[in-house]
C-alpha cells in the first residue's frame, strides 16, 4: 500500500513540475517578446 501511494505521489509531483517549467517557458517567451518590442520602440 505504501509503495502504490507513493508511486501516485511521484507521478502527481512530476505533472506539477511539468505544469511549472510550461508556465515557465511561456512567462520566458512573453517577457522575451516584450523587451524585443521595447527594443524595437525605441
Amino acid at each position: 500500500m505504501l509503495i502504490k501511494s507513493r508511486l501516485i505521489r511521484a507521478k502527481e509531483y512530476k505533472l506539477v513540475i511539468k505544469k511549472i517549467s510550461r508556465l515557465k517557458n511561456s512567462l520566458q517567451k512573453r517577457v522575451g517578446h516584450g523587451l524585443m518590442f521595447v527594443i524595437y520602440a525605441m
